[in-house]
């Protein structure tokens, strides 16, 4: 029979042996050096993002002056902009008005074949010099509504002379429908009209502001002839 074998107690100590003193303070200075690394590397970066914060305060202080620079000049370019629409307007009115200064418009005369030989008649009368007569239907055409014509004379003195001689129409039943008028802008339009407010309004006020003291007229006879037209040149 084997004898049993009698095996030596483990030492514990052994297999788990405490760190030394040395080893303990050298780990702690390894682990302070550490930290104190990552703390130079993040106080780098901080500094780094402050400078990179002052550069983009810096550059959005000159954008802004920058901004200001060009909203006063985009502000001087829409004023000269302006100025020159409104010098580009007259200009346009100007020739508009030279254009047509020559120029009579003729309401009444039927679009038909026979237009032509109304318009010559019609010439032949209030300006018997004009053998024939250049003119334009003016607008687009329209089934309905008769266009008025435009017709072109060679002066301003024959336009003259043609509206002074239009009362030799009067009577004629060939003419009965015809009116003229000169050829005028709508701001010459416009200007015409301007005045009879002014005065309507003007009236008003004036009664208005007198009316405690009216004194009754006898009312005046009106004239049996017309008030002559205005003709602008």
């Amino acid at each position: 029979m084997p004898l049993p074998v009698q095996r030596s107690p483990t030492n514990t100590n052994q297999s788990h042996k405490e760190p030394s003193l040395t080893e303990i303070l050298a780990a702690i200075h390894n682990t302070r050096s550490d930290m104190n690394m990552k703390l130079d590397l993040l106080a780098h970066r901080i500094e780094v993002m402050e400078c990179t914060t002052n550069r983009l305060k810096n550059a959005i202080d000159e954008f802004g002056l920058k901004h200001v620079e060009m909203e006063a000049k985009i502000a001087e370019n829409t004023e000269s902009c302006d100025e020159l629409r409104g010098e580009i307007s007259a200009l346009k009115e100007t020739t508009d008005r030279m254009w047509r200064k020559n120029n009579l418009v003729v309401f009444g005369i039927p679009e038909n074949e026979e237009s032509e030989n109304l318009i010559n008649d019609f010439m032949g009368i209030i300006l018997p010099a004009c053998s024939t007569a250049r003119f334009e239907r003016i607008g687009k055409e329209n089934e309905k509504i008769d266009r008025p014509v435009r017709i072109h004379l060679s002066t301003f003195l024959d336009k003259k002379s043609a509206l002074s001689n239009c009362q030799k129409l009067k009577g004629m039943d060939k003419f009965k429908k015809i009116s003229v008028r000169p050829d005028l802008t709508k701001e010459q339009i416009n200007q015409r009209k301007t005045p009879v407010r002014t005065r309507s309004q003007a009236h008003s006020s004036e009664s208005t502001k007198h009316k405690s003291n009216k004194v009754t007229e006898p009312p005046k006879k009106k004239s049996k002839y017309a008030e002559p037209m205005t003709i602008d040149a």
